[in-house]
Parts: structure tokens; sequence; C-alpha cells
């Protein structure tokens, strides 16, 4: 027998707030279920969301587990800014201006739940493509240089 996930629940003090920041997030619609707030996160299977506020006041305690969300379109750098414009706070940002922003940072939700935003894949195979084609002009310009030192030995010989 195995288990299947069947919710990711958010400890909050403001569902309804937490909610619209979710439903801005993900671009899903808050449904009220048994007198909870549920979001229908974008998977397959689709996995529910679900925002109580029947938890106990937290203690601060880092986070030992986190959703990791990748941008359908667009960078996740913009990505950072749209959630950041919609009340996220950016915690930990692990981008590489080197290769193009790829990489991924860690956020918290107006209510401190951490998560995690990873560049999409089309972002990384835009980076594996340039950097395949900077490795192969620097190939081909090792070679001509090879050969423009083996005519200047020549012309000498």
């Amino acid at each position: 027998m195995t288990l299947i996930a069947q919710f990711i629940t958010f400890d909050c003090r403001e569902p309804s707030r937490l909610g619209q920041f979710w439903n801005e997030a993900i671009g899903v619609p808050v449904q009220g279920v048994n007198g909870q707030l549920r979001i229908a996160v974008p998977m397959t299977p689709a996995l529910a969301m679900v925002l109580s506020e029947n938890f106990p006041v937290r203690e601060p305690v880092a986070s030992r587990s986190h959703i990791s969300f990748t941008p359908l379109e667009g960078t996740l750098s913009d990505e950072v800014d749209r959630l950041i414009a919609a009340g996220a706070t950016l915690l930990d940002d692990h981008r590489r201006p080197e290769m193009d922003n790829v990489g991924w940072v860690v956020m918290a939700d107006p209510e401190g739940n951490e998560f995690q935003v990873e560049s999409n894949d089309a972002e990384s195979n835009a980076l594996e493509s340039r950097i395949q084609a900077e490795n192969a002009r620097h190939q081909a310009q090792k070679a001509t240089d090879a050969a423009e030192t083996a005519a200047v030995i020549a012309q000498r010989g």
C-alpha cells in the first residue's frame, strides 16, 4: 500500500488574506469547502491547498518542508517581482547573475509560510543553449588560432 498526497495545509491567522495571495500567485480561484478555504494547485493530478485558521500560534522555527513552484511562462526574475508585488517576501536568493539569473529563490507568503520558486525548463534550456554556443565559438577560435600559428611556423620554416 502507498500514500497519495491529499492536501498542503498552511497555518494562518487570516485565511481570506492568504487565499487572496495564493489566488494571485497561482491564478486559481479560492473555494470554500467545509469551513475551509481551498485552492486547487495546478498540477497533474490537482492537489488541494488547505488554508485553515484552526492552529495555535506558532513559535518561530525554520520550515522543514516547502512547496516548489516554477513559472509556466516568463522568467524566474519576472515571477519574483510579481510575487513580491502580491505580498510575498524574498527570503533567500539563489539566482546566478553570471548564468542569466537561472536558479531558485525561497520566499514567504504574507503569513510567513515558505515556498520556493525555480527557473522553468525554458530558462534552463536557453542557458544551456547559450553555454553550448559559447563553447562552440571558443573551440572554433582555438582551431583558428592553431591554424594561424601553424601557418606562421610554416612561413618561418
